[in-house]
């Protein structure tokens, strides 16, 4: 009888769902959305010191969100996720079962689609790639949203610093 693989704990517990998930990263999606709230709040006010101070927050946030984003690790190249398979030998459970639950990477190599079952020794530290790369995309969709609002906040500036010249009579 064949034993059944291990994978790691966290693995086992998501069979057939994308590994990829955001880990360390304080900042995602939702802060952006409330930094749009604060933007909007200050936009109101439409007042220019209180547009430079909103301006700096957002450069302070930008350059944590670049010292995140280009720290030295590896990212994993792919889409990351649990397959069942079935090992080949014809006593074991899984010839008329489901298979066995293994890792799978799954990405492009000159154009053309291609995968690798991942070794059970190698999962954590794949695994760690993937976070690692869906870390990487929430921060570079982070910077762009920065980026957004400092456009949005220089405009506002503008419109609150524009004269109109009256000539006097």
């Amino acid at each position: 009888m064949c034993k059944g693989k291990v994978l790691p704990p966290r693995v086992e517990a998501m069979p057939g769902r994308l590994l990829g998930r955001v880990g360390g990263m304080e900042k995602g999606p939702l802060s952006a959305i409330h930094s749009t709230s604060i933007f909007m709040a200050v936009m109101k006010n439409n007042t220019g010191a209180e547009i430079i101070r909103e301006f700096r927050r957002l450069e302070k946030q930008r350059e944590q969100t670049l010292d995140d984003l280009l720290a030295s690790e590896p990212l994993l190249s792919g889409s990351l996720s649990v397959v069942k398979r079935r090992c080949g030998k014809a006593n074991c459970h899984c010839a008329a079962g489901e298979g066995h639950p293994q890792l799978q990477v799954v990405f492009l190599e000159d154009g053309n689609r291609r995968s690798r079952i991942i070794r059970n020794a190698d999962a954590d530290k794949v695994d760690r790639w993937a976070t690692a790369a869906q870390r990487f995309r929430s921060g570079t969709a982070q910077l762009k949203a920065i980026e957004n609002q400092q456009k949005a906040l220089l405009i506002g500036l503008r419109t609150a610093r524009s004269r109109i010249y009256e000539p006097r009579n």
